[in-house]
């Protein structure tokens, strides 16, 4: 949050309690990757995701922590 967004976007991470390796990979509608991070951790922590230098347009969000995969749309204005 928030989206759309012209720069910062927070993601929160909320379900098990346990520390783990979450990565983070953004590509634009395309399918081409944009950004690629990996970051221990756990419930409650925030990852900021700077889309500063972006080019605007729509682009996906993919979260794999724990062995979920959870991808979301994300708008840059």
């Amino acid at each position: 949050f928030p989206n759309p967004s012209s720069n910062l976007v927070s993601i929160v991470k909320k379900g098990k309690s346990i520390q783990e390796n979450t990565s983070f990979r953004l590509t634009d509608i395309a399918g081409r990757s944009v950004d690629c991070q990996i970051t221990e951790m756990s419930e409650g922590k925030f990852w900021t995701l700077t889309l500063g230098k972006l080019p605007a347009g729509i682009y996906i969000l993919q979260v794999n922590s724990g062995g979920n995969l959870n991808s979301m749309r994300l708008i840059k204005h």
